[in-house]
This record gives structure tokens, C-alpha cells and sequence, in this order.
């Protein structure tokens, strides 16, 4: 082929040709230049060139301008050669002081996002074969896009000292800056470009050897990878993409012809992303950029809260006071407010006066749904909440599940609420919130073990770091499964990350007590418990049933005295007290049994609950009526 050839394939017939290699072993490489960036708000090497031009021209007297324009002369540069000359205006531009160069090219790039074209690359650095990325540009906009739209993170490899750890690996992104990043002294003059620093170059020819190059945006001007790659034997190929208003130099058309490569003309580099995109079978990521920006959002909403409801020390009460108050106020600052009290009126009365002052919130009109539904048990006006943001919000998955769980628990509405759950999960299949609630679901509404097992599990495998997730599953292996080792670690795993989360230490101190009989340890974190919350209701009915079985029965009582005094409105908790009272205190035998047996018929019952060791204890001290007992324990405990 002689050098003069242009052999060139349209875009179309190149991805039809790079679907059928990506079926194959064939593995492609992206070449990143500056005309890549340029949709992404930073300026090409030619706009550049330009634009220092006429400042190194305005800054010049007539003596200084007779020199400039000799240089000009000397080197070739003229206004339609400015791009090939961009490294020799750029160290003409700084060389009083190149320092500024390099604060030039950070200001040119600090505030930049990745443009759409970026979002399409780093799902085929993420989800193909085709994961390396070799570039001439200082910017981050390639690992950008990766953090913002991947939850991948890549090896980038910005200085030549970090060339030994550039090998391409089958599932991370490899990014390799061959001039630099931009905050390590980034090379921009004719002697830094002219050449690939030698700790690259066996490098980048292994990955030319292996990998199958897609050039975009790459003038060829710096001299370095250009020069490589006319350097490198055995390169399966090339194909190289220009934009179809500026076809490729002398120099280009000579290596891709050397090559026996192809040129492709492009409209843009977000153009031909997206069309790469589309053959590939990928999806737009607007949903997913939203999904992961939410998840941080609550997260770090939910980490404040933890701090604002467990802060005991004056000084980060007034910090945290005095940086809600710098912050515009939205919604949050209500729930904020609502979570610094302990008085239930008084966070229903601050969640009013918050809906007067957000009325068009449902961010926080669903909170207060879940208030008025969780710890008011005002269960009329809570699924009034319900029904006022679903009428706004029909696809709200928290606030479905929500109002899902007043129906089967409240309502005893079954089919309704396994509507809305599965509702939720049909928006988003693979939140594995939804799914827990309807694992949940089978459980309590549906007394359905086995589909109950492949649902909660299904749910851990999607979000193994879900605190509450992982709090469920351990609930249902020790208390269905009886998979109480399993349970155990997965207990652990919650305290390492929430060590004051009262729940998970009171299920845990339970599997220690009931499973491992390690009392010991159980009754530590059961007062762990009473040391953040003294009423903590459960906590003393279950820490009295270990002061039972242990033979303590003084102080058990005073806690069972406790616990009553404690409990307002669980019934499943007030049926284990007075069972405790009936078993083991005389003096309650009579009304004990009235109460045990008003509460039987009631429905109320607390399935799965270990009372065997208390019937023991009991037969042993001769209660009278053991048979009652035992029918009693069994009419609370079994389905």
C-alpha cells in the first residue's frame, strides 16, 4: 500500500466488526487524545496553541514581537500548523516561569465533568474485555466517569514511575497517562514529548501486541506514542478515528497505512460512544447515576442522624447545631430536629409544625408516616400519610413496603400488601430493600418458610453490606432456621460497624443466652442496652427471663416490674411477662392466668420464643398447675 493511501471504513461497519471480535479472543485498547475531552468543556491542543499565541503576542513590545515572529518562522508555525506546534507554544508561553504552565492546566481542568460520550466508556471498561485506556490528556475525566457511573474502581497509572503496575488485568480498568496526570508536573514541552519515557515503553508495547488499539481524538502531535507505535512489531492492527471536518495528517496516514489499519470518520467522541453503546446492549445510566447518588445521600444523612441521636458530649451537640444552621434549611432539618427528642408528642407536634413549613415535602411526609405508624401506632392517620405520598409518589419502593407492613401486620390485608411489595420490587428488581420486605412478607403474612429463605438470601447477595439486611437475615436463621452459628457471625459482622445498635445486641445477646448458654456474656450486653436506653422495654423483659434462668428470682422480678412499667403497647411482650409471673410467683398464679389467657384469645401470641427452660425451672419448684403451663407456653410460642 503506498504511504498517500486512505483506506477507511465507515463507524457502522467498524462496530459490526467489532462485535464480531468481541466474540472472539480479540481484545481492543482505547488511544485517548484531546479532541476526546473537548465535548467535556476542556480545550483541544489546537485551541490552545491558539490561544497562547495571542497572549505570547500581547505580551510582547516591538522588539520582543521581531523575535517571535522570526522563532515562528524558524519552526513552521503558521495559523493552520498552531495544533502540530502546540508543544513548542506552550514552553514558549511559560518559559519565564513553567510552574504557571502547570497552574494553567489545572485551572483548565478543575471544574470538568465527564461528558455523556465518558458515561458509554466506562460501561465497556467495566462490563467487557476492552478495559485499557492509554492516553495523551492530563485530565481524570476516564476514572470520573468511572466513580461516578461504575462502581468499579480502576489502576491508574499517571507518572512513569507507576509503569511496573500498568499490566492489564480481566476485570479492573487499566488507565495509562503516558504525559502525566495533571498534578504531577504534567509534560507539555517539545524535549518532555518528543519521546515515551523508557519505563514505559515495554509496557505499551506488550499491550500494543495484545490489544488492538481504537485511536479518538489523537492528533499525533507530541511525537512520543506516535512515534512508539511506528516503532512496535507485530501490532494486530489499528484503526484510527477522526473527526469528519479534519482529516488526519501525513504522519498519521502513513503509520495506520504502514499498519495495515483503518480509518474511521466520526462525528464526535460522545457520538461514537454512544453508537458503540448501542451494539454493545448497554442501557442510558441516568437511573443508575441516581440510584448510587441517592445511596450516598442516605448514608451520609443517616450517619449524621446516628451522630445527632447518640451525641452525649456538649460540644458536638453545639458543633452539629451550628452546622445545620449554616445549611440551607430543607426538609432534613426537620427530621433532624425530630431526631434529637425523645418524647413522642414532642416529635409529632415538631413534624406538624415541619409539614406546615414543607407542605410539598414527601420526603418528610413519609418519615412522619412511619413515625405515626411505627412508635405512635396511630395507624389511621399513619396510612392517611401513606396514601397522600403514594397519591405523589406512586413508585416510592420505602413508603410501598411501609404501608404493606400496616396492612398484613394491622389490617390482616394480605393480598393488598403483597400487591404493593411486589409492586415495589417490579419498579426496582434488584433492591434488595423490597426484597427483604417481601421475605418479611412470606414470614409473617404467609407463614411460608422455604420461599421466605431464597428471598432473604437473595437479598444479602445484592447488598452484603446493608446493615439492616444483614440484621434480618441473622433474625431468621436463628429464629426459623435455627442456624444459630450462621446467625452468630452475622451478628458480629453488625456490631463492628454499629457497636450502640440496641436491636442487633439484644437478637445477639438472645442466641448467646438460648444457643451458646453463655449467660455471662449475654447479661453484659443486655445492660449495654440499659446504659443507652434505661426503659428499653424488651431488653428488661428479656434480661428478667435471664435473671430467671439463672435462679435469680428477686431481681428478675424487679425487672419484670420494670418491663411492665416500661411497655405501653407490645402485647407479644406483655404475654411473655405475665407467663413469667404465672411460672414462677405465686402470689400471681390467679391473675397471672386470667391475663395469660384474656391475651391467648386475643391472638396475641410470640412465636418461636424459648420458654422450655422456665417450665423446667418451674416443675422443679412445683408449680402447681404445670399442664396449664405447658399449654399456655405452647399456644404463645407456636404458630
Amino acid at each position: 500500500m503506498c504511504e498517500n493511501e486512505f483506506k477507511k471504513i465507515s463507524l457502522k461497519k467498524f462496530l459490526s466488526t467489532f462485535i464480531d471480535e468481541d466474540k472472539s479472543e480479540t481484545r481492543f485498547c482505547f488511544i485517548l487524545g484531546a479532541g476526546a475531552s473537548k465535548q467535556s468543556g476542556i480545550p483541544t491542543g489546537g485551541e490552545l496553541a491558539k490561544k497562547w499565541m495571542e497572549e505570547i503576542e500581547e505580551s510582547c513590545d516591538n522588539e520582543e514581537l521581531e523575535i517571535i515572529n522570526k522563532w515562528k518562522i524558524e519552526k513552521n508555525i503558521t495559523k493552520e500548523t498552531l495544533a502540530e506546534h502546540y508543544t513548542e507554544i506552550y514552553d514558549k508561553r511559560f518559559e519565564v516561569d513553567p510552574k504557571l504552565g502547570y497552574t494553567e492546566l489545572e485551572r483548565l481542568m478543575e471544574d470538568k465533568e465527564p461528558s455523556c460520550g465518558y458515561s458509554f466508556l466506562s460501561q465497556v471498561l467495566t462490563k467487557t474485555k476492552h478495559n485499557v485506556v492509554i492516553t495523551t490528556n492530563f485530565d481524570s475525566l476516564t476514572e470520573d466517569a468511572l466513580f461516578i457511573y461504575t462502581q468499579m474502581k480502576p489502576i491508574v497509572c499517571g507518572h512513569e514511575s507507576l509503569a511496573n503496575f500498568a499490566t492489564p488485568l480481566w476485570k479492573r480498568p487499566l488507565i495509562i497517562k503516558v504525559h502525566r496526570d495533571v498534578f504531577f508536573a504534567p509534560k507539555s514541552s517539545p524535549e518532555q514529548t518528543k519521546a515515551i519515557d523508557g519505563g514505559w515503553t515495554e509496557k505499551l508495547k506488550n499491550i500494543f501486541q495484545n490489544f488492538i488499539p481504537i485511536v479518538i481524538g489523537y492528533g499525533g502531535n507530541d511525537g512520543s506514542l506516535i512515534g512508539l507505535l511506528d516503532k512496535i512489531d507485530k501490532i494486530p492492527g489499528i484503526y484510527w478515528c477522526y473527526r469528519k471536518d479534519n482529516e488526519p495528517n501525513g504522519k498519521i496516514k502513513k503509520l495506520v497505512s504502514t499498519l495495515n489499519g483503518w480509518f474511521i470518520p466520526i462525528d464526535g467522541f460522545d457520538e461514537m460512544m454512544i453508537q458503540l453503546n448501542n451494539v454493545l446492549g448497554f442501557g442510558l445510566l441516568d437511573e443508575k447515576v441516581k440510584e448510587v447518588s441517592n445511596k450516598r445521600i442516605e448514608n451520609y444523612r443517616k450517619q449524621i442522624e446516628d451522630i445527632n441521636k447518640r451525641a452525649k458530649n456538649e460540644e458536638t451537640e453545639d458543633a452539629l447545631k451550628s452546622i445545620v444552621l449554616k445549611t440551607k434549611r430543607n426538609w432534613w432539618h426537620i427530621q433532624m430536629e425530630v431526631d434529637a427528642v425523645n418524647d413522642k408528642n414532642e416529635k409529632q407536634r415538631i413534624y406538624e409544625k415541619g409539614l406546615k413549613e414543607f407542605p410539598d415535602s414527601y420526603e418528610l411526609r413519609g418519615e412522619y408516616a412511619i413515625f405515626l405508624h411505627q412508635e405512635q401506632k396511630d395507624y389511621d392517620s399513619a396510612e392517611q400519610q401513606y396514601k397522600k405520598v403514594l397519591e405523589h409518589e406512586p413508585d416510592n419502593i420505602t413508603i410501598l413496603g411501609a404501608y404493606a407492613i400496616l396492612l398484613y401486620n394491622i389490617r390482616n390485608k394480605n393480598d393488598e400488601a403483597e400487591k404493593l411489595i411486589i409492586k415495589a420490587m417490579n419498579i426496582k428488581p434488584d433492591n434488595a430493600l423490597s426484597i427483604i420486605n417481601y421475605a418479611i412478607f412470606l414470614v409473617d403474612g404467609r407463614k411460608n418458610i422455604n420461599d421466605a429463605k431464597k428471598y432473604f438470601e437473595k437479598a444479602l447477595d445484592l447488598d452484603p453490606k446493608n446493615i439492616t439486611i444483614i440484621g434480618y437475615n441473622a433474625d431468621f436463621l436463628s429464629k426459623y432456621l435455627k442456624e444459630y452459628e450462621k446467625a452468630e457471625k452475622l451478628y458480629r459482622k453488625i456490631l463492628e460497624v454499629e457497636p450502640v445498635n440496641v436491636e442487633i445486641i439484644g437478637n445477639y445477646a438472645n442466641v448467646l443466652m438460648e444457643i451458646n448458654k453463655n449467660y455471662d456474656q449475654a447479661e453484659e450486653l443486655y445492660k449495654k442496652i440499659l446504659d443507652i436506653d434505661p426503659t428499653h422495654c424488651n431488653t428488661l423483659g428479656n434480661y428478667a427471663r435471664l435473671l430467671l434462668w439463672k435462679g435469680n428470682m428477686e431481681k428478675a422480678k424487679e425487672y419484670i416490674e420494670k418491663a411492665f412499667a416500661s411497655n405501653k403497647e407490645n402485647q407479644d411482650l406483655m404475654c411473655e411477662l405475665w407467663f413469667y409471673r404465672y411460672a414462677h410467683f405465686p402470689e400471681y398464679y390467679e391473675i397471672g392466668k386470667q391475663k395469660l389467657e384474656e391475651l391467648i384469645n386475643a391472638g396475641v401470641k410470640s412465636i418461636g420464643w424459648n420458654l422450655k427452660p422456665n417450665i423446667e425451672i418451674a416443675k422443679k419448684a412445683g408449680h402447681p398447675e404445670i399442664e396449664t403451663l405447658e399449654k399456655f407456653a405452647k399456644q404463645i410460642t407456636e404458630p
